[in-house]
């Protein structure tokens, strides 16, 4: 076959990303995921990642030579987010959106799980025509956080829309 790993196709009602991506973690390299997956092409009625949720969400997942391309597409959300295999290169996570519409996801069931920890998250690389946040909305925002040892910083950022323009550095 001209693709290696089982390929997943089909719909799922909710998926963590954050539980099986381990994003940003210090421990040492293992096998990854990119090893033995093939593509990915889902409809995600829920998808979450650090408290934040999309609905509705078609997602396809393909790796390249160092990186995942996820291709989003869905009414909060439609562009592509590319993901280093290595998080710990320092590369960061970078999302190139048209729509990009966050908000906080349901209470869920208390689990074990930790919270998520600022250190051990990817850097990150923001573009996204029209985003929304908690419902504010802040039009064309770009945005870079750079990861440190105590966690993330944001470096630079900048929203434009009718009714604002801010931009920031740190």
């Amino acid at each position: 076959p001209a693709t290696r790993g089982p390929q997943i196709h089909g719909d799922r009602t909710s998926f963590d990303l954050g539980r099986p991506l381990a994003l940003g973690g210090d421990s040492p390299a293992r096998r990854t995921l990119s090893d033995w997956l093939g593509p990915v092409n889902v409809r995600l009625a829920r998808a979450r990642l650090y408290g934040y949720e999309l609905r509705d969400v078609a997602a396809v997942l393909a790796a390249s030579d160092r990186h995942w391309q996820v291709d989003l597409t869905g009414p909060q959300a439609a562009g592509r987010v590319t993901v280093p295999f290595d998080l710990k290169s320092g590369a960061p996570v970078v999302l190139d959106m048209q729509r990009l519409h966050l908000a906080s996801g349901e209470a869920a069931t208390p689990t074990r799980a930790e919270p998520a920890d600022p250190r051990r998250m990817p850097a990150l690389t923001v573009s996204a025509e029209e985003f929304v946040w908690q419902g504010r909305r802040f039009g064309r925002v770009r945005a870079e956080i750079v990861r440190e040892p105590q966690g993330l910083r944001m470096q630079k950022f900048t929203a434009h829309s009718p009714a604002l323009d801010i931009a920031g550095t740190g």
